[in-house]
């Protein structure tokens, strides 16, 4: 078991990898200068937004450049352990007014149905594709395609309940 994720045990907990949810071959979505947008959710509530430049879930950490930085020489080191999840972004803000569909239809193809609760006691509902037995998070894809959240990166061992929506269990 990892952490509070008994399903991340599991043979069929999704792996750190993960095909482009928007039918793409790359591993990462790239955005301005090559990197991805992201927002890093910490375990103490705050938020960092900007573009990882080289993240890698089985490295342990990543490095951050904030949106506002103008010089790649001020990234930011993260260490994946001290993030609740880190979440890929097409947009910084978003949109407020917008609420997310969590039972919305999101293709099978993209993996089974899984549901995630945080400390805080904020859910996440999505699906994600794949396994990595004794992996330290893998990725969700929102179930609302029109989703802010281009895809999620959880943190296993921060998540305390991770489940297969749909009755199925791990």
């Amino acid at each position: 078991m990892i952490g509070g994720c008994v399903w991340c045990a599991s043979p069929d907990a999704p792996t750190g990898r993960m095909p482009d949810p928007d039918g793409g071959s790359d591993d990462v979505r790239r955005e301005a200068w090559g990197h991805p947008k992201v927002v890093a959710h910490f375990l103490d509530g705050h938020l960092l937004k900007g573009f990882a430049l080289d993240f890698r879930p089985s490295r342990g950490a990543f490095l951050l450049r904030r949106r506002d930085a103008v010089d790649v020489e001020a990234a930011i080191r993260i260490r994946l352990a001290a993030l609740k999840a880190l979440f890929f972004v097409k947009d910084f803000e978003g949109d407020p007014t917008y609420r997310e569909l969590s039972d919305a239809a999101r293709s099978s193809l993209l993996g089974r149905q899984v549901r995630v609760r945080f400390r805080d006691g904020e859910v996440l509902r999505g699906t994600s594709p794949s396994r990595d037995p004794g992996g330290a998070g893998f990725f969700l894809v929102p179930m609302d395609p029109r989703s802010n959240n281009r895809r999620i990166y959880v943190t296993a061992t921060n998540a305390v309940e991770c489940r297969f929506e749909g009755g199925d269990q791990p």
